[in-house]
């Protein structure tokens, strides 16, 4: 897959990630239900690994309590959501291994393991845990399992097989909403659209994306979707070199979701490749503003900030994002050894 093909792939995945977010029924990460004092200690490794501290002793005080729960197929796949949900793919991917070793049955556990797979753009492991979860899931239709399994294919290039996924996701959400009862909220029809526009942005049939998002604009979408739907217009637009137009929409996007990091990011990311760079420091400003953990925004701030002259500013930048992309790879080198040590408990 090319790089160009991959970022796009990754983009549409991050923008589907909090729907598969492992959430109880209150729509909060899930809390531990574990033996009391274990639960204390895993909570306190998780805050911990949150913060960045003692990342290895952590990891250990986790591993061993699922060695010691009396289910400790239900304790990895708790530690791997939450993992998950706060965007540590390779640790998350680790855990929920060993779930899906212990809870084969379980469904969504391979649909969280699919997940982390396809942010991890391991695509083939991500298309095949996610396909097992489709299977796997109680009776009924699975709109987010499939929309998320669409863009996967797409990543593996399957492009045709990945529009035919987005279509039944569509057909799914349309099954679902109409089975609910009185007084339960619908899924959003606009989401799943804009899966399906992703999808053909990724495998760069641009008129066809377009006429997606033309169809999205004609259900009044909430303004989240709407900056959605612009920011994806921009991209296309960005593609086809119509520079104004792509301009007009990263625009549109900001305005219809002025807190939107990703909204930011991309627009510096479009200036920044014209040499646009004093333009581009405010919205990298702003992103990382939103987004304290975004590592590319603060890269790119880092060099934005050297280029106009302000090299206390570029320094400091620099160190942050030394300090978020060293973290990510300590992670990547954890992988093996975390890994091996669990799988010796299955």
């Amino acid at each position: 897959m090319s790089r160009k093909l991959a970022s796009r792939a990754i983009a549409a995945l991050r923008a589907a990630a909090c729907a598969l977010a492992l959430l109880d029924a209150a729509g909060a990460a899930p809390s531990i239900q574990q033996d009391p004092g274990d639960a204390a200690f895993v909570e306190s490794a998780l805050d911990g690994l949150r913060r960045g501290d003692v990342v290895d002793a952590n990891l250990a005080t986790l591993r061993d309590a699922i060695e010691r729960s009396k289910d400790p197929g239900a304790l990895a796949k708790q530690i791997g959501g939450r993992l998950l949900l706060e965007g540590r793919y390779t640790l998350a991917a680790d855990f929920l291994a060993v779930a899906r070793a212990r809870l084969p049955a379980d469904g969504n556990v391979a649909s969280q393991l699919g997940k982390a797979h396809a942010l991890l753009q391991h695509f083939d492991e991500a298309v095949a845990h996610l396909s097992a979860a489709d299977q796997l899931l109680p009776a009924g239709p699975h709109p987010i399992v499939k929309q998320f399994l669409a863009t996967a294919l797409a990543g593996q290039q399957r492009f045709d097989d990945a529009v035919a996924m987005a279509e039944r996701a569509i057909a799914d959400a349309q099954t679902f909403n109409a089975a609910l009862p009185p007084g339960r909220p619908p899924l959003s029809l606009v989401e799943y659209e804009l899966a399906l526009a992703d999808v053909h942005y990724i495998a760069v049939r641009f008129e066809r994306a377009l006429r997606v998002l033309d169809r999205v604009a004609a259900l009044s979408p909430a303004p989240d979707e709407a900056a959605k739907a612009a920011l994806l217009r921009a991209k296309i637009l960005d593609s086809r070199a119509d520079e104004a137009g792509a301009l007009a929409a990263f625009a549109a996007a900001r305005a219809a979701a002025p807190k939107s990091a990703e909204a930011c990011y991309e627009s510096a990311a479009f200036l920044l490749r014209r040499q646009r760079h004093a333009e581009a420091k405010p919205f990298l400003e702003q992103t990382v503003a939103l987004d304290p953990q975004h590592e590319g925004a603060w890269f790119s701030l880092a060099r934005v900030l050297t280029r106009v002259g302000d090299a206390a500013g570029g320094k400091a930048a620099s160190q942050r994002y030394r300090v978020l992309h060293d973290a990510k790879s300590a992670d990547d080198l954890r992988f093996t050894e975390l890994s091996r040590a669990l799988a010796e408990k299955k």
